[in-house]
């Protein structure tokens, strides 16, 4: 009564359609997830871009304490309270993923840049000014021993000429500002 022709075999052929459609997000998901994962939950990749965002103010910091004493590069042992009047905030100091595991710092300075001229710096695109480093407030390093990779076997690096990069290897990287 009231079924016309046809209307009983309706409802297997979605069924049909609806269990295809699931089977193929299924099969979508099984292929893609093994490159999402290891960004779900992971607090060294979640914490990078604030991570970057910190050494770009230290830069911002180091390039307006440049401006008030005729081009030279802060001091290494005096160069968080040298850039303290140029930043908003000295949480900016400590890095987020260090933060997290209740420590502080895990930046270091280029001890090479010991107050020289920013101009006198040969390649200020390749020498790092701060870098990601062991969780000590003001830790002042000289090279590549000292660059920790805690963001996902990457670290960060703020440079010379205040560029900010996300680095996985330190070979190109030159230490000595000459």
């Amino acid at each position: 009564m009231g079924q016309r022709d046809g209307d009983a075999a309706y409802p297997p052929k979605r069924a049909c359609g609806i269990a295809v459609a699931i089977g193929m997000l299924l099969l979508l998901l099984l292929i893609v997830f093994p490159f999402i994962a290891p960004h779900f939950g992971s607090p060294h990749h979640s914490n990078m871009p604030s991570c970057l965002g910190h050494l770009k103010q230290i830069g911002a910091g180091v390039a307006m304490y440049r401006n008030d004493y005729d081009g030279l590069l802060p001091l290494p042992g005096e160069w968080r309270g040298a850039i303290h009047p140029y930043i908003k905030n000295d949480s900016i100091l400590d890095c987020p993923l260090v933060k997290d595991e209740g420590k502080t710092g895990g930046y270091a300075y280029n001890a090479p840049l010991a107050g020289i001229a920013a101009k006198a710096v040969v390649s200020p695109d390749l020498v790092p000014l701060a870098f990601d480093s062991l969780p000590d407030r003001g830790l002042v390093a000289d090279g590549s021993r000292h660059i920790v990779m805690r963001h996902e076997h990457t670290a960060n690096i703020v440079f010379v000429d205040t560029h900010t990069k996300a680095v996985k290897s330190v070979d190109d990287l030159k230490w000595d500002p000459k």
